[in-house]
């Protein structure tokens, strides 16, 4: 984006044949008065002309740079180095229009033909953007990043078009008695044990979702909570339908005489109620930093800690976390990459192409929104204020 615009060439206005020089004076001034309104207009109308171009490019980088921080924490998460966030509070531009109108011309008889006059002028516009930074830290750090994402926001996000499967393997720790690695929602595990019926019964959800037989609602018993409502039973004509929806009964333990089941606290017990134990944010960034790629020196250089599966086995991140996100490593920049860092040497990096791991990385910048408590109630704010 330039922060300038090229200065416009000076024009020279001279007179043909020679004139007089009070008629040559009065030509120059009503050409310099002239001048002078059309740069008043310019600088009039600058304002509107930055906005298709400004606006663009600050949506642009601001989006990126986002992106760019989201993925930088999640490698750090995966060496065991601390995550930093730096929130953009304010960006601020100024425009600043500046001309010069100068008269020139030499001095010879009024009759002399070699007398000469002009008039030169040019226009510069300055652009002069201050951003303002805030780091992420203290109680607005822990509401963000430590604070469960609510079953509310689980509910939302199933119920607006997101997989219910993939917001299931990245948010939540345990459905009923079903868990979904809860030690990967922390540092890098020494042992990992899995269940994988988590699996299976998030596989089943979207199964029902997929086929319209899953409907999120708001359910109103005393307070207002979210509940599923399985439009799916025993006698459904769909065999694939009525197996799902019967391995999802038996996997949860719930009553199959029901159809609506509430969303409810990990504490409480009912044969018409999902227990979910959620994840914070930053949690299900642990989780998804498991998927980050490493340098092979790095792990032989005890860099990255290891993690074997509870019988000794090595342990396969992609397929605990469903094969629904990764971030590939590179010791040079990557030719195509959705987003990139570079760290510790290597570059980072989700492929373009990959869209599995980048559906997951916008449902992780999405929730990192929802999550998000802004100062002052109020997102980042562009405005665009002209100098004289």
């Amino acid at each position: 984006m330039p922060l300038s615009s090229p200065a416009t060439p000076p024009t020279s206005l001279a007179p043909s044949g020679p004139p007089g020089r009070a008629a040559r004076a009065t030509r120059l001034l009503g050409a310099g008065l002239s001048l002078l309104a059309s740069l008043a207009a310019c600088a009039t109308n600058a304002g509107p002309r930055t906005i298709p171009g400004a606006r663009f490019d600050y949506n642009e980088r601001l989006s990126q740079s986002t992106n760019d921080q989201v993925l930088l924490n999640l490698v750090r998460l995966r060496y065991r180095d601390t995550p930093y966030f730096l929130e953009v509070g304010s960006v601020l531009v100024q425009y600043q229009i500046t001309g010069r109108v100068a008269v020139t011309g030499s001095t010879a008889p009024a009759a002399s033909p070699s007398a000469t006059a002009g008039l030169e002028y040019d226009r510069e516009v300055d652009e002069r953007p201050t951003i303002t930074y805030q780091p992420l830290t203290g109680d607005a750090f822990a509401r963000r990043f430590l604070t469960p994402i609510s079953a509310g926001t689980l509910a939302l996000l199933a119920g607006s078009g997101w997989s219910i499967e993939r917001v299931f393997d990245c948010c939540v720790d345990a459905v009923n008695d079903l868990t979904n690695v809860p030690s990967a929602a922390g540092p890098t595990p020494t042992t990992v044990s899995v269940d994988p019926r988590f699996h299976e019964m998030a596989v089943a959800f979207r199964t029902l979702q997929k086929t319209g037989r899953l409907e999120i609602i708001r359910y109103t018993d005393g307070d207002s909570v979210s509940a599923m409502r399985l439009l799916a039973g025993p006698g459904d004509t769909s065999s694939v339908v009525a197996a799902a929806s019967a391995r999802l009964r038996e996997l949860l333990n719930v009553d199959g005489e029901h159809d609506l089941y509430v969303l409810g606290a990990s504490g409480s017990r009912s044969s018409a109620q999902i227990r979910v134990r959620q994840r914070s944010l930053l949690g299900a960034m642990f989780f998804l930093s498991q998927a980050v790629d490493v340098p092979e020196s790095d792990v032989a250089a005890g860099l990255v800690p290891k993690s074997v599966m509870t019988d000794g086995s090595p342990v396969d991140w992609g397929k605990i976390t469903g094969e629904i996100f990764r971030v590939r490593v590179s010791e040079s920049r990557p030719e195509r990459s959705f987003v990139s860092v570079r760290y510790r040497g290597h570059w980072f990096y989700i492929d373009d192409a990959d869209l599995e791991s980048k559906t997951t990385f916008d449902l992780l910048t999405h929730l990192v929104s929802l999550q998000s408590v802004p100062p002052r109630g109020s997102s980042p704010l562009v405005t665009v204020p002209l100098g004289p």
